[in-house]
């Protein structure tokens, strides 16, 4: 936890955005059987989580839990790993390729625009990718495109980037990028509970990490529990 904690601060530092000396966050355990559905993570209303998600524009969950094992659902790099451990369980991610802006030269609109592969095409992929996204099929090819458009034009550049940066912000709540030596974008499912958190990867890595440093500092016999049994390899797989 120590990296991760050092690493926000010194970001909320560089970014000017006062903080208050604690985490942010708090965890528990319920009564029962070593699983990650009970392992409680509490969001607080001050500290470094919450000026986190000040600075990222997200809400900060000041009063709400979410379990470990709901904040790993969300999280694109485990998802693999998430899916085979609890088999059954709803994938939230769909890949993308080809991510672009596209503008009509004719109207100054731009959009949003990825290309899913036709593997992922199926009778309910016009409603998971909703709200917001619209698909369409050119020449054996399907493609996602946001519905909401914005203006380009190169003769006002300024708008056009405030424009433009406004869009971004919006879609990436639900273009969410795995970041490695070969960069991947997902869809995020319009799914039952996706919109449960709409917080990105920094700040769900942050409070995960901070359960786990909580049962490695104060409860190690919990935490090795954890890794004696079928979710082993996901815990593996986020720490790594």
């Amino acid at each position: 936890m120590r990296p991760s904690l050092n690493a926000s601060k010194a970001l909320l530092s560089s970014k000017g955005q006062r903080f208050t000396e604690s985490h942010g966050v708090g965890g528990r355990s319920k009564e029962g059987h070593t699983s990650l559905s009970n392992e409680l993570i509490d969001f607080q209303g001050s500290g470094i989580l919450p000026a986190l998600c000040k600075l990222l524009g997200e809400p900060n969950n000041a009063g709400k839990t979410f379990t470990l094992k709901e904040i790993f659902w969300q999280m694109p790099f485990i998802h693999r790993a998430y899916c085979l451990s609890y088999q059954g369980s709803t994938e939230l991610f769909i890949p993308l390729k080809g991510n672009c802006f596209m503008r009509n030269d004719n109207s100054k609109e731009a959009w949003f625009e990825a290309e899913i592969d036709r593997r992922y095409i199926n009778a309910h992929t016009k409603i998971v990718i909703q709200p917001g996204f619209e698909l369409n099929k050119i020449a054996e090819k399907y493609y996602i495109r946001r519905k909401r458009r914005f203006r380009w034009s190169s003769r006002d550049i300024e708008i056009s980037l405030n424009q433009f940066t406004a869009y971004h912000k919006q879609i990436r709540r639900r273009i969410i990028p795995i970041y490695s030596s070969e960069n991947r974008w997902y869809l995020k499912k319009s799914v039952v509970g996706h919109n449960n958190l709409v917080n990105s990867q920094l700040v769900l890595i942050y409070a995960a990490m901070h359960r786990l440093s909580e049962l490695s500092r104060y409860d190690p016999m919990s935490l090795a529990k954890h890794f004696n049994v079928n979710h082993n390899w996901l815990l593996s797989e986020f720490i790594r």
